[in-house]
């Protein structure tokens, strides 16, 4: 904690800039912060950074629990995929989750349909459903079993291209914009 507070008085003294490599640790002792802090590096690419900025991006990530899990994880706003669909067959487009490090839900996302398809019907449930942790992440353990999920469900009426968008709001308050390409076939 003395060695933060430190780092804070040298960084107000120099200007609100914090010159630290990505890789730097918080030394307040606090793992969570730990983590928190080091995510928040990462998001803003480290080196020289406003002291504003990654302390509000750290502040956001402990009050979430961490860095973020499940799909919300590090994904941008906005994203499109694109996936084909046999007419009349449901396609499960997507999943969404958000869990804490013991791998217990944080609740369910909510998916709101913001561009319905011209050729099909696009839906959302609530299931339960594998999440997708990369082996760097600390919840890759939570994979092995289920957790609550969102859904995201497609099924065409007839051949040919259609387009659907939706808007994924996560209980931390994040919220991502997936769009999906889909080539209905026969």
């Amino acid at each position: 904690m003395r060695a933060l507070s430190m780092l804070r008085l040298i960084v107000s003294v120099m200007g609100g800039l914090l010159v630290l490599p990505a890789a730097v640790r918080a030394q307040d002792g606090n793992a969570l912060a730990q983590r928190c802090r080091l995510e928040a590096f990462r998001q803003v690419g480290g080196g020289v950074q406003p002291v504003e900025l990654v302390t509000r991006l750290q502040d956001q990530c402990i009050r979430r629990g961490g860095p973020a899990g499940g799909t919300e994880g590090r994904l941008s706003a906005s994203r499109t995929a694109q996936r084909t669909a046999v007419v009349g067959k449901p396609l499960k487009l997507d999943h969404h989750m958000s869990l804490n490090p013991d791998c217990t839900s944080m609740g369910y996302p909510e998916a709101r349909i913001i561009k319905p398809g011209s050729i099909g019907t696009v839906s959302t449930r609530k299931a339960a459903d594998f999440s997708l942790f990369p082996a760097s992440n600390a919840r890759h353990v939570c994979n092995a079993k289920r957790a609550s999920a969102t859904q995201v469900w497609y099924v065409a009426s007839r051949a040919g291209s259609d387009t659907v968008s939706t808007r994924v709001i996560f209980p931390s308050g994040n919220a991502v914009t997936r769009t999906y390409v889909i080539e209905a076939v026969r």
